[in-house]
C-alpha cells in the first residue's frame, strides 16, 4: 500500500496525474461527440473503444468514422 501512495505522490508532484486525468476527460468528451455524430457508434462504450483504438493507433477496423465531424475528432484524438 505504501508503494501506491508513494507513486501517487510522485505523479501528483510532477504534474503527470493532472495530464493523465485531462487526457481521460478529453477521451470521454470525444466519445460523447462521436456517439452524437457517427451512425456506427451507438453507445458511449463504443465511443470509448473507438477513441482508445484511435489514440493507441491499434486500428482494429471494427468501427470507423464516416462523417466529417467524426473524422475530425479522430484526427484530434490521434494527435
Amino acid at each position: 500500500m505504501k508503494a501506491w501512495i508513494r507513486c501517487y505522490k510522485i505523479l501528483k508532484r510532477t504534474g503527470t496525474l493532472q495530464i493523465f486525468m485531462s487526457f481521460l476527460l478529453f477521451l470521454c468528451g470525444a466519445s460523447f461527440v462521436l456517439v452524437l455524430a457517427e451512425p456506427a457508434i451507438n453507445t458511449f462504450g463504443d465511443g470509448l473503444w473507438y477513441c482508445f483504438v484511435a489514440a493507441t493507433t491499434i486500428g482494429f477496423g471494427d468501427i470507423y468514422a464516416v462523417t466529417g465531424i467524426g473524422r475530425f475528432v479522430t484526427v484530434i484524438v490521434g494527435i
